[in-house]
């Protein structure tokens, strides 16, 4: 057993440098660092990490005479048969933008929590952890239990699963939430997907392929895909069935994708609300329980033929109307050129195809939907973005009054900011779109990244820049955290400001005080701050009246109420506000 330290540092190894870990246990850590200034290789099999903060931490960054630096590495990593139980982050895989900080990662065979019968424990807070545009991770013969977050891929390349050897999600807070880097595809295939509590996929941004799932009986909708691209041919083979919400909820582009998929879609058990609520509005999922396709920005024929659909005949199940569904295949169909070249691999021709067709019809949902696709077509072919961001100034005359137009436009040119490594500009154009307080979807992923590029702008030395966002994740601890946090758990709804945010403790682990911090967004009648064991049995609990707003602090001194000292060992603490929670753990070691 590898315990009771607080950093297992792997750093400044040689070039070809290879590390083996075989059949042992890692608990009470704070990280395992993996991090080198050369090639290595490093192995894990049969190995347990339970009640760790990071369990496996791979980067490109490393603290030389005390100040982080990026280092040019090249990390090839393989998980194989291991178990991650109780951590904060089960693997986190961090990369930098430059072809020099390329990290694999491949996990086999391992459990993230565990199932017994229909019970799952054990689970972490997040399992997988990739964030950066130059790491690529595959997942396969992984089984995830009670995890908040499955899997969390953002700007990064992540194949989950093969067609020898899938993944099994079942009981989690949150799947799979993902988006790709530039110029790749991710691809979700052989998975089963079931009886998680929100959405079994979502792709929120990027290219994507899902074949070969399973994915069923999750509270939220079966896959969600509105501002990311799926592929012709890409979205094949799945049986997506009986969902707590809309068993597909997809851009009308991404819609036609499942042309002649052989997919099938279908909920014989669904609830229809007493009337029919907009989708920008929905609160709770079951609102939408009886859709089976939901498309937005639709305004002409979706191909949806050469897939099984039960109740294709069923006006009520198909949004916006189920006469822009084609159910039988006609001989007259076709697709815009420009998303034809773009599934071809053209992208010059994809460019100049959607350029002149959005311009053209700019208030056509088919222009809108087709958007994204003319932004990756963009990305693929230029070496910035500025090229995009003129044709949008220019090209798309929407105002606020175009809901949905506008704010996935502003999305977009957000994000094209974020692809030229441009923080700052991107940082203030996610503010924008959340200080306008857009439908639910646009505001959380305006949110999620804008988190994440204030974390890239803070570790480019930025920290002490004076740049206005709501979302101020300045370390991996606060972008954790603010994923964990930004969902509402009891209805699904998205709550992208919540009342409190950056929680840490410091220093973790600790002997025997530690500071617990919390930021207030909002003044609070009553704070509670309340620790826990590891058997969530209460140890200590604070109580504050009437604070304001900003940055707050408590200290626990390690004792319990009778005000004894208490045992080495991971704690928990939440923090109360104003119907608000957050928690956290915590090490104290003596």
């Amino acid at each position: 057993m590898i315990g009771k330290c607080k950093i297992i540092k792997i750093e400044g190894a040689f070039d070809g440098d290879h590390f083996e870990f075989s059949n042992c246990n890692f608990t009470n850590l704070k990280s395992f660092s993996i991090c080198s200034l050369d090639s290595i290789e490093v192995n894990f099999a049969n190995c347990s990490f339970e009640d760790n903060y990071r369990s496996l931490y791979i980067t490109y960054r490393k603290e030389i005479n005390g100040a982080v630096v990026e280092t040019s590495n090249n990390v090839n990593a393989t998980i194989t048969e291991c178990t991650f139980y109780d951590n904060y982050n089960g693997i986190l895989i961090e990369s930098g933008s430059g072809p020099e900080n390329l990290n694999y990662l491949q996990v086999n065979s391992s459990d993230f929590g565990k199932l017994d019968g229909q019970t799952a424990s054990g689970g972490n807070s997040i399992g997988i952890m990739a964030i950066g545009e130059e790491s690529e991770t595959t997942v396969k013969g992984c089984n995830f239990y009670d995890n908040d977050y499955g899997i969390f891929a953002n700007k990064t390349l992540c194949q989950v699963g093969d067609d020898h050897d899938g993944n099994n999600f079942q009981y989690n807070e949150k799947p799979l939430y993902m988006s790709t880097m530039d110029d790749t595809v991710s691809i979700i295939t052989y998975n089963t997907i079931s009886n998680n509590e929100t959405n079994g996929i979502y792709c929120y941004l990027g290219d994507f392929g899902i074949n070969n799932n399973t994915i069923s009986v999750n509270e939220g909708h079966g896959v969600v895909a509105i501002s990311s691209v799926i592929r012709r041919y890409n979205f094949n083979d799945n049986d997506i069935n009986n969902n707590g919400s809309i068993e597909i909820y997809a851009s009308a582009e991404n819609m036609r994708q499942l042309e002649n998929g052989g997919n099938i879609i279908e909920d014989d058990s669904y609830v229809i609300p007493p009337s029919v609520i907009p989708l920008s509005i929905w609160k709770y999922y079951s609102d939408f329980d009886r859709y089976i396709l939901a498309a937005e920005y639709a305004d002409s024929l979706m191909n949806v033929f050469g897939n099984t659909i039960p109740d294709s005949t069923d006006s009520l199940r198909f949004y916006p109307s189920d006469t822009l569904y084609v159910f039988t295949e006609s001989r007259n169909s076709s697709y815009n050129a420009g998303i034809a070249a773009y599934n071809n691999g053209e992208y010059n021709t994809a460019v100049a195809e959607l350029s002149e067709y959005i311009s053209e019809n700019p208030y056509i949902n088919r222009s809108h939907s087709a958007l994204p696709y003319l932004y990756f077509a963009e990305r693929r072919t230029s070496g910035n973005m500025a090229g995009y961001r003129q044709f949008s100034d220019t090209s798309l005359p929407y105002t606020t009054a175009d809901t949905l137009m506008y704010w996935q436009m502003k999305l977009l040119y957000a994000d094209s900011y974020l692809a030229d490594h441009d923080y700052s500009e991107a940082i203030e154009s996610y503010q924008e779109i959340l200080e306008n307080e857009p439908s639910y979807d646009d505001s959380l992923q305006a949110a999620i990244m804008q988190g994440y590029a204030y974390l890239k702008f803070t570790q480019e030395g930025e920290r002490n820049s004076n740049i206005e966002c709501l979302i101020q994740t300045s370390t991996l601890e606060d972008y954790c955290d603010y994923l964990l946090h930004c969902t509402d758990e009891e209805t699904g709804n998205e709550e992208v400001i919540p009342v409190i945010s950056r929680v840490f403790n410091y220093p973790n682990p600790f002997n025997p005080d530690t500071k617990i911090c919390f930021q207030l967004r909002e003044p609070s009648e009553r704070v509670t701050v309340t620790v826990y064991n590891i058997k969530g049995q209460k140890v200590w609990e604070y109580t504050e009246y009437d604070l304001e707003r900003g940055k707050q602090e408590v200290v626990w001194t390690g004792v319990n109420r009778s005000g004894r000292q208490v045992a080495s060992g991971v704690y928990l603490y939440r923090i109360k506000a104003d119907g608000c929670k957050r928690a956290s753990k915590m090490l104290l070691l003596k």
